[in-house]
């Protein structure tokens, strides 16, 4: 699955929300960021 968000990934980016309650566009940011550390 090249190229897909893994299961984990889509959860910790939900729960992070859950807990820092942070807005939808910061969560795409961090996940671009994310993204970009792993490449």
């Amino acid at each position: 699955m090249t190229g897909a968000l893994p299961m984990e990934e889509i959860i910790e980016a939900l729960v992070g929300m859950a807990l820092r309650g942070i807005s939808p566009h910061e969560i795409r940011n961090g996940e671009r960021r994310h993204s970009g550390e792993f490449s």
